[in-house]
């Protein structure tokens, strides 16, 4: 859609090296919102999202990946501190606030539990007595590893069962058989002595028959002393008490993390006297085993030189202590290292060059000028710091990047994070909380950075805006957010959304001020920023009862483009939930606004459904093609798999194929389809039978022939002669059977 819908060019915005802080309305240079009207639905260009298909995965991965990496309360890695059960997950599994939010657990994840847990000798009575309960509590003291027993437990017979991660929150009387997957295992985290009083027996016996049902289990760990008066969820509970010698856990994940790679380094660690005393003195004794486990990773991912692996892992350790933190933080006694300290929280998972690109531009800022009364800031002053050592000051490392974009992954290079995965939250909270003198550069910063020409990069600087709203949500809500969603770019209405969800997931607390402003952002008479701002902050409005697809309806009714691009996107954001019920809700919101005898909301509807067919991709294993994967059409894969879903999206290609205003980029766009699945079998079967149940009528079935050869004579640059080939069989056989 014009400049909107592809990460190539940004929109207009004219100050686009702001300088305005957080008070201003505007930035600078920018033109006012009355702009909006210069542009109509001729600007429309929905070509430009088949050329880049894939913006909504990238931009919906980078947000996860983000808050999992600066959320207060999430951790971004699996880590042994998690994985004993001491951390806390975004769980992104159905929407961002279901009554039943999972987060799958990784590969790697999984191999840990089946790897890196010290077994004991009592441990087979726990397997015999655990075997063929759908429903375990797990009951042990602090730190035992009642979390990474759980795991052990679900991993021990099946390596190649499906693990996920449950949020205590959940509320049980709401889980339905739906819900579950088959034959996966769930682990409840961080349930307090108080949680499993919520579960009553027929609960109980309720949840347990659907997981039966589905061969499936949950294990829920419960802090020793937990007593429940119910026999039969006391039936439930399995009691254990580990002897093992923390130093032994230690030993065995410093092993694990380390691989067959670095196995000789790790014996070497071991056998030096400091390395021993190190793991002495940080385990313990007791139940220590959250901490040993995560020391022995934490030797096995030093990268200091082995004679000062120790002193590497004790400094990592004492940043955990809010003093220490505070200590570490004010000895950055230069400002390009603070700089890369607070660029590194708020966009770690960023190849290298882009975060201390922008840590300069963030210098660049708050850099006092030179004068004869600050002679600290002498702007010739020679480089020092080298990456190496600047990334050592910071407990910084370099990695492989694991977010994958539709150009490819991350641009050649290591991409920055910090080594211990609280640290981003704390440096952006330090930073806020007690530097008042940048306070109002670090915004006008961070909405640079929100208009970045990378898509990743505007996503992290949006998220980290929404962490610092928990803490001062009406300076930022009336100085920040509404100065983002007035103005006409499309990229700060993102940003504004992101953000407000994101507060709205750390602090629930916040949820009713965030829809209520949302909500009167949509109101009709608002200026069209507002309105585009609060189409796109639908997933705050996400809940049991339509409410957010009810929001973009009503904010269909528009000729205005900005607002029309913005359904367009949050339209699409809405099909990638990996849950039926709401692809049921976007699918549903599609067709009514498709078949609406209001021609602004039946156009909105053709837009948006054509916007989410060029734009969603899914990569699938398909052994028919050289590679093993093959990337289908997201749509495609979702009426594949649910006949009912099939006959809504082939009722919607049917209307945008036959429109008046949007057939030439439905047409368009199908011929991207027919591109994609060329190369594979099970794909081109796919498509051809969608089209056959779009050839409803005999306009239809005349389109769809006339498309179909179009590909195999290479019209328009597309040439697709298979695929051309079974569609026209198809339409014949289903015009013969009439």
């Amino acid at each position: 859609m014009g400049q909107a819908v592809t990460d190539a060019t940004p929109p207009p915005d004219q100050g686009s090296q702001p300088q305005a802080g957080p008070g201003s309305s505007t930035g600078a240079g920018e033109a006012p919102d009355a702009a909006d009207g210069q542009r109509n639905l001729d600007d429309l260009n929905l070509s430009a999202v088949a050329a880049q298909p894939g913006a909504t995965g990238e931009r919906m991965d980078a947000e996860r990946e983000a808050r999992l990496g600066l959320s207060n309360f999430a951790r971004a890695a699996v880590q042994a501190e998690q994985v004993y059960g001491g951390g806390h997950y975004e769980f992104y599994g159905q929407s961002t606030r279901p009554h039943f939010r999972t987060a799958q657990m990784s590969a790697t994840e999984v191999t840990e539990a089946a790897d890196a847990f010290v077994t004991w000798n009592g441990l087979s009575n726990i397997i015999r007595e655990s075997s063929g309960k759908p429903i375990v509590f797990v009951r042990g003291a602090q730190g035992s590893g009642k979390y990474a027993l759980a795991r052990y437990l679900l991993v021990q017979s099946d390596t190649s069962r499906q693990l996920f991660r449950v949020d205590p929150a959940t509320d049980w009387s709401l889980i339905e058989d739906k819900d579950l997957e088959k034959g996966a295992g769930y682990v409840v985290e961080d349930v307090t002595a108080a949680g499993i009083q919520t579960m009553s027996a027929f609960q109980f016996q309720r949840v347990g028959q659907d997981l039966a049902g589905r061969g499936a289990t949950l294990f829920i760990p419960v802090p020793a002393g937990t007593a429940t008066a119910d026999p039969v969820v006391a039936g439930g509970i399995i009691d254990f008490q580990r002897t093992v010698d923390p130093e032994q856990v230690a030993h065995r994940y410093l092993a694990w993390r380390s691989g067959s790679a670095g196995r000789a380094r790790a014996t070497r660690l071991l056998q030096r006297p400091e390395i021993a005393g190190l793991i002495t003195e940080l385990c313990g004794s007791g139940t220590r085993f959250a901490r040993a486990a995560e020391i022995g990773c934490m030797l096995a991912d030093a990268t200091a030189p082995e004679k000062d692996v120790a002193a590497e892992v004790a400094g990592r350790v004492a940043l955990m202590e809010v003093g220490a933190f505070e200590d570490w933080f004010e000895g950055l006694d230069d400002l390009d290292t603070q700089c890369l300290a607070i660029a590194v929280a708020v966009f770690g998972g960023e190849p290298y060059d882009t975060v201390a690109a922008l840590a300069a531009q963030l210098q660049q800022r708050i850099q006092l000028p030179e004068s004869p009364d600050n002679p600290d800031h002498r702007r010739s002053a020679p480089v020092m710091a080298t990456r190496r050592r600047r990334l050592e000051r910071l407990h910084a490392t370099l990695q492989p990047s694991q977010v994958a974009t539709r150009h490819g992954g991350a641009p050649p290079g290591l991409v920055v994070r910090y080594k211990d995965a609280g640290i981003p939250a704390r440096v952006v909270n330090y930073a806020w909380d007690e530097l008042d003198g940048i306070r109002a550069e670090l915004m006008a910063w961070l909405r640079h950075c929100a208009v970045h020409e990378l898509a990743t990069v505007r996503v992290r600087a949006a998220v980290a805006v929404g962490v610092l709203a928990t803490r001062s949500f009406d300076m930022l809500r009336a100085d920040v957010l509404y100065s983002w969603a007035s103005q006409r770019n499309q990229w700060l209405h993102d940003a504004a959304a992101i953000a407000l969800d994101t507060a709205a997931e750390e602090d629930p607390g916040l949820l009713a001020a965030v829809r209520n402003l949302v909500t009167a952002w949509a109101s009709e008479g608002e200026r069209p920023s507002l309105r585009a701002s609060s189409a796109r902050a639908w997933r705050t409005l996400l809940d049991e009862d339509g409410t957010a697809a009810r929001h973009l309806h009503f904010l269909a009714a528009t000729d205005d483009v900005g607002i029309i691009e913005a359904i367009c996107a949050s339209a699409a954001e809405y099909l990638t939930f990996d849950d039926e019920s709401r692809r049921r809700e976007a699918i549903t919101l599609l067709l009514h606004l498709a078949r609406s005898r209001q021609a602004d909301r039946q156009l909105v509807g053709e837009l948006a459904f054509l916007y989410a067919a060029a734009d969603l991709i899914t990569r699938l294993p398909d052994t028919g093609v050289p590679g093993g994967q093959q990337d289908w059409p997201g749509l495609l894969v979702i009426a594949t798999r649910d006949p009912m879903r099939q006959r809504e999206i082939a009722e919607l290609w049917r209307v945008a194929a036959s429109s008046p205003e949007a057939h030439e980029p439905a047409h368009a766009i199908l011929a991207e389809w027919a591109h994609m699945v060329e190369p594979s079998g099970a794909a081109r079967r796919a498509l051809a039978r969608l089209l056959a149940a779009a050839a409803t009528t005999p306009r239809s079935m005349r389109i769809f022939r006339y498309q179909a050869e179009s590909w195999a004579a290479d019209h328009g640059g597309i040439r697709a002669p298979v695929i051309s080939g079974e569609v026209l069989a198809y339409l014949q056989g289903r015009n013969e059977s009439r």
